[in-house]
């Protein structure tokens, strides 16, 4: 049984076909990374997976069953995860606070007002748990409007981690992000594990093919290649895709786009 299955998955916007005919076969606990230029329909796959959005046609199958119909938090409760291209953190909360809040989203005590202090606990070990596995006990009670863009990125994928998600689908976690904290972030979802399918999209693609078990490339809302790195490399039209930014080489194109994509 595959992780995440997409079935002839299309969505219009009025007479423009954003996304046309995308399939998609993902296996358990593999790092898919989905690449493009602005425009390709990378961001409008994901709003279709994580539920923003009703494909206009097509299937979406998570473990063996069928999601879309399901609204976005009932995705999120048979395991789906999502980050975004911007980072949607609580500013003026703690990193603690922060992780608190992803930690008690998906747990059944937040539906209830009246609750001794031990029926948290659980609640509180797995916050400190997070925070030890992910090194940031040194600034869990710093607030997150002062930490660094990197960090910011780091902690978004924690929270996301949280909820123990199956798969998690990555908006571009390397977006504005400096060399360092492009290696930082990289090594935290090569640090994931398989037990947690990845599927990520990245304009870094130095960071795509490093992180990547299998690479889908989009242009104009279709999957126009798919296979592991090595191969994408050579696509010729990856290629032509790319033509602007260069040649693809051993570590991406001469030129990684950067911005959002559509």
């Amino acid at each position: 049984m595959n992780a995440l299955e997409v079935r002839d998955l299309g969505r219009s916007f009025g007479g423009l076909q954003a996304l046309q005919n995308v399939t998609l076969s993902i296996a358990q606990g593999e790092r898919r990374v989905i690449i493009g230029t602005n425009g390709a329909g990378k961001t409008t796959l994901f709003n279709l997976l994580n539920g923003q959005i009703r494909p206009t046609r097509g299937e979406i199958v998570l473990f063996g069953e069928p999601i879309t119909a399901l609204s976005t938090p009932q995705r999120a409760a048979r395991g789906l995860a999502r980050t975004f291209q911007i980072t949607s953190l609580f500013a003026e909360l703690s990193v603690r606070e922060n992780i608190q809040i992803a930690v008690q989203a998906l747990d059944p005590c937040r539906f209830s007002f009246v609750r001794t202090i031990e029926s948290y606990r659980h609640i509180e070990q797995r916050v400190e748990e997070l925070l030890a596995q992910w090194q940031l006990e040194h600034c869990a009670a710093q607030r997150v409007n002062k930490l660094s863009y990197g960090v910011q990125r780091q902690l978004e994928v924690v929270m996301a981690l949280a909820s123990r998600p199956r798969v998690l689908l990555l908006d571009e976690p390397m977006a504005g992000l400096s060399s360092e904290e492009t290696h930082l972030v990289t090594d935290i979802i090569l640090a994931l594990d398989r037990a947690v399918t990845v599927v990520m999209i990245e304009h870094d693609l130095a960071a795509a093919f490093r992180v990547a078990d299998r690479v889908s490339a989009m242009d104009q809302g279709q999957v126009v290649a798919e296979g592991p790195p090595a191969l994408i490399r050579d696509d010729e039209a990856l290629q032509r895709i790319y033509l602007r930014g260069g040649a693809l080489g051993t570590a991406g194109p001469a030129v990684s786009a950067g911005g959002r994509s559509q």
